[in-house]
């Protein structure tokens, strides 16, 4: 059984994915293949930069979230 040094087995981890996601339909596919957490940080950040309107910012996040929710 594999494990980080110091850490738990692999087997445990509970998976966060990040790095280049900021569409739905990335959120979608990585839920989908078995992502307990997914990282838009990123997105957010230039989505605010765009348009620093906090209802702008929280429309996003939530086009984000249908990626996972129904």
């Amino acid at each position: 059984r594999a494990s980080t040094p110091g850490g738990p087995p692999a087997a445990a981890l509970r998976p966060a994915v990040g790095c280049g996601v900021s569409t739905p339909d990335h959120v979608r596919t990585l839920a989908s293949l078995g992502a307990d957490g997914i990282v838009v940080g990123s997105a957010i950040v230039r989505q605010a930069a765009q348009d620093p309107d906090p209802r702008a910012v929280e429309t996003f996040v939530r086009e984000l979230a249908s990626g996972v929710r129904p």
